[in-house]
């Protein structure tokens, strides 16, 4: 969570790009994939700030 608070900048397109990744080295486990894709859905589903709705649509489209 640290890493998307403080490092990746608070736009759709960038968190997107960073989700992918952090998922895509996910992959190697599958507990650990599942909860990788359920957390950045659920943090972003939930997010309060407008526009990261975003993110939500984009995981639960292609995960």
């Amino acid at each position: 969570m640290e890493y998307f608070e403080n490092l990746v900048y608070k736009i759709p397109d960038s968190i997107n790009a960073d989700a992918d990744i952090i998922v895509k080295k996910a992959e190697a486990d599958t507990e650990v994939f599942k909860y990788t894709v359920w957390f950045i859905t659920y943090h972003y589903e939930t997010s309060k700030i407008m526009g990261l709705d975003a993110v939500f649509v984009h995981m639960v489209k292609n995960y």
